[in-house]
């Protein structure tokens, strides 16, 4: 799994599309197995943001900043 590939998980998650955690797509690549936020996951930081892994082992970070 690569960055594409959860920018567009979160994409369809976050409009509702029919992707759930742990859904295999049609390629049998596993999606999220895990989330958790920053805090929960131990991250220092001071962002707020989220810890997703996946199948693979692969772990991506995910920063929520506000703009403007």
């Amino acid at each position: 799994m690569n960055g594409q590939d959860i920018q567009d998980i979160l994409v369809a998650l976050l409009t509702e599309d029919s992707v759930q955690l742990g859904e295999r797509g049609a390629d049998a690549e596993p999606t999220f197995e895990a989330v958790s936020t920053f805090e929960e996951a131990g991250v220092a930081s001071d962002n707020k943001g989220l810890v997703i892994s996946t199948g693979d082992g692969s772990v991506f970070l995910v920063t929520i900043e506000r703009g403007g």
